[in-house]
């Protein structure tokens, strides 16, 4: 079994009293450590080609959360008086993390070995930068689902969920990989699964509009369930 958490520091806390000796993918695949010595197993970094993707960022008046190691800690970066609204409550859910760098000058933001992204703004600004980085680095546009802000991560290419996962079952001898995921970033680990258990609130927030039907449907083309309607009701089970 594979733990899989976003944010180390916060998944400190939630995996409190479980000493379980795993490898953790955290920040979508960015990097895998060691649950108990926190050394990093597998490490994907921007390379030199970052520092242009900020300044792109910040010419289209959109000012990133950027997460790096600095002097050998790790951080995320901001400047508090560009935050929009949704990377205030992001911020504030964050609030005592060690990991906290708020700096002044958005020439700050590009210190240290960056691996992570976070870009929380109106779609209007995000949807272009995605199009124009998507092919290029491993970029994610999605609606988050706890508090219907957009949000665009990006990451290196070679950062992926599934591309760690794949590296980890190499590295395990694993026999069968069952994922389970809430969001729109775990598709790519849906696909690569023997089995795959998705969360229904990932489809009724990404996909506004749908039918409940229609949403049903696309659950069952990326996982290993059925959905058949009985009555009102829908009866879920694994194929």
């Amino acid at each position: 079994t594979l733990k899989r958490i976003k944010y180390s520091y916060e998944g400190r806390n939630d995996m409190k009293g479980i000493n379980a000796k795993i490898p953790l993918i955290v920040y979508n695949g960015a990097f895998v450590i060691d649950n108990i010595t926190e050394k990093i197993l597998i490490a994907n970094y921007f390379d030199a080609s970052v520092y242009s993707v900020l300044e792109d960022l910040f010419s289209n008046s959109v000012y990133p959360i950027v997460y790096a190691y600095i002097n050998g800690k790790e951080k995320f970066s901001f400047v508090r008086a560009l935050c929009t609204k949704g990377m205030d409550m992001f911020l504030a859910s964050r609030k005592g993390d060690i990991r906290t760098n708020e700096v002044k000058a958005l020439s700050e933001l590009k210190e240290g070995n960056i691996f992570y992204i976070t870009c929380i703004d109106a779609p209007e600004k995000l949807k272009p930068l995605y199009d124009k980085y998507k092919d290029k680095y491993h970029c994610v546009y999605q609606t988050d689902i706890y508090t219907n802000e957009q949000w665009l991560e990006i990451m290196p290419l070679e950062a992926s969920k599934s591309n760690a996962i794949k590296q980890l079952r190499t590295m395990l001898d694993c026999e069968k990989l069952i994922v389970f995921g809430d969001g729109k970033n775990d598709i790519d680990m849906f696909q690569m699964a023997d089995e795959s258990l998705p969360g229904f609130t990932y489809s009724m927030k990404t996909h506004p509009g749908s039918t409940l039907e229609s949403i049903l449907k696309d659950l069952e083309s990326i996982s290993s369930v059925n959905f058949t309607k009985k009555g009102d009701t829908y009866i879920v089970s694994r194929r």
